[in-house]
């Protein structure tokens, strides 16, 4: 009789450190889980980027600059950069004589991207950007 309840209790022992174990193993898991979600949040957290950098990155990728506003629409979703180009009513690029680029744009007085949609349609007026040509290596 007495073996019996040895084994028994000892059976019961068995299997409570076994669900100790097993809800400690849970519970780290989960922390580490938890902290491994807010590190990657941190590294793949979006950044927004300006149009001057983006036609830059663009240089530097293609060794040319964009002709045209789809150019670097497919850029920016291939490279998956966050560059919010719905802003602008136009984007001409238009290449120097130098090898250099100048970029005139307009863009949307009132715009909302909250809902992704422009609200109001007039422009706020017109810039330019100046691109030097890019320095060959010797």
């Amino acid at each position: 009789m007495k073996k019996i309840k040895v084994k028994q209790i000892l059976i019961v022992v068995i299997i409570l450190v076994v669900l100790v174990l097993g809800l400690f193993i849970y519970s780290c898991m989960k922390d580490l889980n938890k902290a491994a979600e807010e590190i990657s949040d941190e590294i793949l957290e979006p950044t927004f980027f300006d149009l001057p950098t983006v036609v830059g990155l663009y240089y530097e990728e293609n060794s040319k600059w964009p002709s045209n506003i789809d150019k670097l629409k497919e850029f920016v979703l291939k490279e998956k950069l966050q560059l919010d180009l719905d802003k602008f009513k136009s984007i001409s690029f238009l290449p120097k004589a130098d090898g250099g680029l100048t970029v005139e744009f307009t863009t949307y007085k009132d715009y909302s991207n909250s809902e992704g949609t422009i609200t109001g349609g007039e422009t706020t007026g017109h810039g330019t950007l100046d691109f030097s040509p890019p320095v060959k290596e010797k």
